[in-house]
């Protein structure tokens, strides 16, 4: 079959056939950095669209439909804000105790920040603060070196963020900035060094402390590209940035996992392309470990998964569905569901008449911003969603150009 991004592509190329080469910047980056999971030829005008579909190819067609409701996972008794599991605190002598004994911090209060960052990834590198209720752009983020690209951003409580950059095939550098309450950012500082490159925008997540980063990326050695013939190996990380604890879950790159990664606030739950992992099971093979949450084909024969985001509570997951027509998108199929992980029961949240819709929530997990490309061309509508009302606000992005968002 087909990967998600052959079918997306051929949609795609009229939107982008839209854009003239002078409407990009003269130093526009035109694809990642390379780690395999693209096809030769993607550094075209079109890749805007093929990058909007490679957060859609998060879908794992054919996967084995295990059970829905993990044990650990949407019975969560923490809030957003409530106590960090085992991989966002220290060990203590109280981990030996049950539960019931351990004493329990009163959660930390929580707000919806007024700004988020964005980031063009495609655009070298173009991250800048945005206003959430209005969508006006504000300052421009700089960075400390002139010629590194960054390929993600990502943040838990909305005030401090984490970028990646890679350096070389084998390790990714992270940076951090706090955002001030009137959007002003401060200056990057590099604070830690992780393995293996983090590849795109979307492999990436940090927990409600900035303790916990959640990421996946290939294992280093391996010949990129599809082209060489034996299956990547990849592996899911989450590490403790405090203490340098990691633990990985490895998987097989474009067949059973990689991709579209998100975190709870407390960094017990991630949940990557359409599984979701309690991050205190035992390191080891992800598809033994893990969980899926939905399949291609569940919601019709022609209906097929895009991305899954983990609500900062860690009980419910979020991932679009569309339906497909002769191997392509059907444009204005777009629905946003939501997956209760202690339930195993889906909703119909939102439908949506773009396409390659994906989300981000706030910090409370009270509002979530919805990005979707429009058929007229290969910009991207933002819509802030209220979770609790179900008004949905568009924003003023005519800046946005498939951007990542963290807020």
């Amino acid at each position: 079959m087909n990967t998600l991004e052959d079918r997306l592509r051929d949609a795609y190329r009229a939107a982008a056939e839209t854009v003239r080469p002078e409407a990009l910047l003269p130093d526009a980056i035109l694809s990642p950095p390379n780690r395999g999971r693209g096809r030769p030829g993607h550094g075209r005008l079109a890749i805007p669209l093929a990058a909007a579909a490679a957060v859609i190819a998060l879908a794992a067609t054919g996967a084995v439909l295990l059970p829905r409701a993990a044990p650990g996972l949407g019975g969560r008794s923490t809030s957003a804000g409530g106590r960090p599991s085992s991989a966002d605190r220290q060990p203590s002598s109280a981990d030996h105790q049950p539960s019931s004994a351990r004493a329990q911090p009163p959660p930390a209060p929580l707000t919806t920040p007024g700004y988020f960052v964005a980031l063009n990834w495609m655009q070298r590198p173009y991250m800048l603060v945005v206003n959430a209720t209005t969508g006006a752009q504000g300052q421009r983020i700089s960075l400390p070196f002139p010629a590194k690209d960054l390929t993600s951003v990502a943040t838990g409580d909305g005030q401090t963020f984490v970028v990646a950059a890679p350096e070389g095939q084998c390790r990714t550098s992270l940076y951090r900035f706090s955002l001030g309450v009137d959007g002003t950012p401060t200056a990057l500082t590099p604070f830690t060094t992780v393995p293996g490159v983090i590849p795109t925008p979307w492999d990436m997540a940090v927990s409600g402390s900035g303790q916990t980063v959640a990421y996946d990326a290939l294992a280093c050695g391996q010949r990129s590209g599809p082209q060489s013939g034996t299956p990547q190996q990849g592996f899911l990380a989450v590490v403790n940035t405090a203490t340098g604890q990691t633990k990985r879950w490895t998987f097989q790159d474009n067949t059973d996992s990689g991709g579209h990664v998100s975190i709870s606030a407390d960094g017990g739950v991630v949940g990557i392309r359409n599984r979701v992992l309690d991050t205190s099971a035992a390191p080891g093979s992800l598809a033994a470990h893990s969980r899926v949450v939905a399949t291609d084909g569940e919601f019709g024969p022609s209906t097929v998964l895009g991305g899954l985001t983990v609500s900062p509570d860690g009980r419910t997951g979020y991932f679009s569905t569309f339906r497909t027509a002769n191997d392509k998108p059907v444009w204005g199929s777009f629905r946003l569901r939501a997956f209760d992980l202690a339930t195993g029961q889906t909703r119909l949240v939102r439908s949506f008449s773009g396409v390659d819709v994906h989300v981000m929530f706030d910090p409370t997990g009270r509002y979530l911003l919805a990005g979707s490309v429009v058929l007229t061309a290969p910009t991207t509508k933002l819509a802030r969603l209220d979770i609790a009302t179900g008004q949905l606000t568009q924003l003023n992005t005519s800046w946005a150009v498939n951007p990542e968002i963290a807020w």
